[in-house]
């Protein structure tokens, strides 16, 4: 069964989140459920959004790691301090001055203050990237592997912003199925294709791959080495030192010398 990104983000937003969320901002669990649903697929719409060349993948996928390896808190918390403050900074990261107008037409749209979608926004923001980080991190994604996971799964989260909520105008932009030709052709012009995730190379791996062509390399060394020092011993044959034969000969006329005499 394929991965479905949107409903495993959706999926961490349990009921008992919604309810405590509801308490907290003193609003109707239905709006908040609203609003939540419409809130998940604008903050990845703005993450997508953020990616206009290759050289925003390295950025992109620090922002998703940080959320995964330093989560601001948990959906237990709801509305916390902490998610408010980094939230901030990820909407702001992925809106600009167009922030304001976002959460107020969420609000609108959901039937909620425009206070209460704003905190909403924030609290959503960090928590739903983390579910994108870790998944990321546990498949060890590179940057441009993790552009390729999200030119995979780009459709169904545009196609989840309800028209209702009139995104591309809040946001300032002409269409949302521009964010997707966009990436689209990032992905064309480095060579990936639409459905090719590239994983990083696990270290160990690596280090394996590396180390074995040595090895090899030494053994071949080793054997050329050791045949043409057998060979070299073959071949040299061990000649008597010229002292040596002169004097074997002088021996010999001496005895033969003595024997004629005799």
């Amino acid at each position: 069964m394929s991965f479905d990104l949107l409903q495993t983000v959706r999926s961490h937003f349990t009921g008992e989140y919604i309810a405590k969320v509801a308490t907290q901002l003193a609003e109707p669990e239905a709006g908040i459920q609203k609003a939540l649903a419409a809130g998940i697929p604008t903050i990845l719409t703005g993450l997508l959004s953020k990616i206009s060349a290759p050289g925003d993948a390295t950025n992109i996928f620090g922002l998703v790691k940080d959320a995964a390896a330093h989560p601001a808190g948990n959906v237990t918390q709801g509305v916390s301090g902490n998610l408010i403050h980094k939230g901030e900074h990820l909407l702001q990261t992925f809106f600009g001055n167009r922030t304001e107008h976002v959460c107020n037409g969420l609000a609108e749209y959901a039937g909620i203050k425009k206070t209460s979608a704003h905190a909403l926004l924030q609290t959503t923001a960090p928590l739903s990237l983390g579910e994108v980080g870790k998944y990321a991190l546990d498949h060890r994604m590179s940057p441009l592997g993790f552009l390729a996971f999200l030119n995979n799964h780009k459709e169904e989260v545009l196609k989840a912003v309800p028209a209702g909520l009139n995104l591309p105008s809040l946001m300032g932009i002409g269409r949302l199925d521009n964010i997707g030709r966009k990436l689209s052709g990032i992905i064309a012009s480095i060579g990936g294709g639409e459905h090719h995730e590239h994983p990083e190379m696990p270290a160990e791996t690596s280090h394996r791959n590396l180390t074995w062509p040595a090895l090899i390399l030494l053994v071949l060394g080793l054997m050329i080495w050791w045949l043409l020092r057998g060979c070299g011993n073959t071949t040299n044959v061990q000649t008597p030192p010229r002292d040596t034969v002169i004097t074997s000969q002088m021996e010999t006329d001496a005895v033969k010398a003595v024997s004629d005499a005799q």
